[in-house]
C-alpha cells in the first residue's frame, strides 16, 4: 500500500471527521476495506493512458421548466387554506430562538 499515512491512521482521521465512534472490530474490518481501496486506486494509477483521447459527454440542454408568463398572484386566504396555524392572514411557525 503506498499512501502517506498508514490504513489505521486514516481511519481515525475518517472516524473523527464523520463523528463516528468505532468499535476493535469495526476499525479491523474498515482498515482492511480501507487498505483495498488504495490498493484499487493504485493499480488505476499504473494504467497507461497516454495515447488515450478524453472521452466526453456533452448532454444537450434542454429548457425543463414552464414557460414563465405573469399571473395574478393568490390571495392570501387561498395560500392559507391548508395551514397547519395562521394568524393574521400569515403562516404561523414555532419560535427558533
Amino acid at each position: 500500500m503506498q499512501v502517506g499515512r498508514s490504513s489505521e491512521e486514516l481511519l481515525e482521521h475518517l472516524s473523527w471527521l464523520a463523528r463516528v465512534k468505532l468499535t476493535r472490530r469495526e476499525k479491523e474490518i474498515l482498515v482492511k476495506d480501507i487498505a483495498k481501496i488504495i490498493d484499487f486506486f493504485n493499480k488505476l494509477s499504473e494504467v497507461n493512458v497516454e495515447n488515450i483521447e478524453p472521452t466526453t459527454h456533452v448532454i444537450e440542454l434542454v429548457n425543463a421548466l414552464r414557460e414563465d408568463i405573469p399571473r395574478k398572484p393568490m390571495e392570501s386566504g387561498e395560500a392559507l387554506v391548508n395551514a397547519p396555524s395562521k394568524e393574521d392572514n400569515f403562516f404561523k411557525a414555532p419560535r427558533i430562538l
